[in-house]
């Protein structure tokens, strides 16, 4: 194995346990407001996609399209 094919082979493995384990958290925080939603007596996230399974991805995209919050207090 040459240090290109080693080096490659690092960056994708970094990457697809990068890629799980963000979609496990936006899938465990969907899983969080479907239970919170249950405990409520509400239904929570079901607008997008079937059975809400696309609201992470919603709420992703969202959030970058959002400015970025200005720390500055005007007066």
């Amino acid at each position: 194995m040459t240090i290109l094919q080693f080096i490659l082979w690092s960056v994708l493995k970094v990457a697809v346990v990068t890629v799980v384990m963000l979609l496990a958290v936006a899938y465990t925080v969907l899983l969080e407001r479907k239970l919170v939603g249950r405990i409520q007596n509400r239904w929570g996230p079901s607008r997008v996609g079937p059975f809400g399974l696309l609201q992470p991805l919603v709420d992703g995209a969202k959030r970058t399209s959002f400015p970025p919050a200005s720390t500055v207090r005007s007066i």
